[in-house]
């Protein structure tokens, strides 16, 4: 027998947002690369790339972690406001 998250006691949510940033993905970039706005379209190649060469690896883990990223997932565009100068976060 199958155990679903129902039967766990989780309670599946709609709600993507991730410490005040519209998802986990967008979140992520700010922590761990913490950009100005223009660094924001190096980051974006950088990444693009990087995902690319995992997925057309021929190791396992590789092709895993590409399909882990979810690069369609960022709002570089809520980066881009974020990180303008004099910028005032509303977020949590």
């Amino acid at each position: 027998m199958e155990i679903t998250s129902k039967q766990k006691g989780y309670k599946m949510s709609s709600d993507t947002t991730c410490n005040g940033w519209s998802n986990r993905s967008t979140w992520l970039v700010n922590v761990w690369f913490n950009p100005t706005s223009s660094d924001l379209e190096g980051i974006k190649e950088t990444l693009e790339q990087r995902v690319d060469d995992l997925a057309n690896s021929k190791d396992t883990m590789d092709n895993f972690l590409a399909d882990y990223i979810n690069l369609k997932e960022i709002d570089w565009e809520e980066l881009a406001e974020y990180h303008k100068p004099n910028h005032r976060w509303a977020g949590g």
